[in-house]
């Protein structure tokens, strides 16, 4: 992985993920609660939101193959970020 997307991931995590997650325990943590998140941050432009979403989903699975999480919440969901609005920016499958 190259310096730049070490750093952008590192950025993503503190700025945005533990600020919105932090509190959180992961086994409950929902598309819903995602949702919530991204709305928040509905400010931020499409492409910006899936890389939150892809170091978050990361950190999951990671937990889930670690065996520190039964079941990532988000795996296997779809959609991406959506300019439409942040209603439709996630969806269980």
């Amino acid at each position: 992985m190259k310096p730049s997307t070490i750093s952008a991931y590192t950025s993503i995590v503190n700025a945005s993920l533990i600020p919105a997650f932090g509190g959180f325990l992961l086994s409950p943590l929902s598309v819903e609660a995602v949702n919530t998140c991204l709305a928040e941050h509905s400010k931020l432009k499409p492409k910006t939101l899936r890389n939150h979403l892809l170091v978050l989903n990361k950190i999951l699975e990671d937990a889930r193959e670690a065996g520190h999480l039964a079941v990532n919440g988000l795996r296997g969901s779809t959609g991406a970020p959506s300019p439409q609005g942040p209603e439709c920016v996630f969806r269980a499958s």
